[in-house]
């Protein structure tokens, strides 16, 4: 990254921070929603830096929800997906619907604070989301990819499939 774009970065992060009152620090956003990477693509630190991270906050638990909201209810065209969903518990489906609720609300929260503008609350958002992915989701998550990996790695593995020759 260029040293004059992550100097002013860290510039008005450490701004935004002591504005907006969150707790969290930027190696706290960074490990998480990769900023860095989304202002060395864009090539500039946006006026409104609160929002770009908020953004990027949301989409990563929009995105997440995608894919649980597949897992729990496969389309019945996608194999990968109908597979996964076996490979899942209904105790773990279960967790993934509260899950899924939580960052649906803190993505349509980030709807709201973009719309009213409200730093204050634009600040508990940060330590919000920053809370749910390390407390809440991405434990839950680690859990249940393991699962699937597990699922996949016996599939890949059994007789069935490591017997039979590959179509050519």
């Amino acid at each position: 990254m260029d040293p004059a774009l992550l100097k002013e970065y860290e510039s008005k992060f450490a701004e935004m921070k002591k504005r907006w009152g969150f707790q969290s620090s930027l190696d706290d956003i960074e490990s998480i929603f990769f900023v860095k990477d989304m202002i060395a693509g864009d090539k500039f630190v946006s006026e409104h830096l609160s929002r770009s991270i908020c953004y990027r906050m949301s989409n990563l638990f929009v995105n997440w929800n995608r894919y649980l909201n597949s897992l729990m209810v496969p389309n019945p065209g996608d194999m990968i997906l109908t597979e996964e969903h076996q490979m899942i518990d209904e105790q773990d489906k279960q967790r993934a619907m509260i899950l899924m609720s939580k960052s649906a609300e803190l993505a349509s929260r980030n709807s709201v604070i973009g719309l009213t503008k409200d730093a204050k609350e634009e600040g508990a958002y940060i330590d919000a989301c920053v809370n749910h992915w390390r407390s809440e989701l991405l434990p839950f998550l680690t859990h249940v990819m393991k699962k699937v990996n597990k699922g996949w790695h016996q599939r890949a593995t059994s007789p069935e499939i490591v017997d039979k020759p590959g179509y050519v």
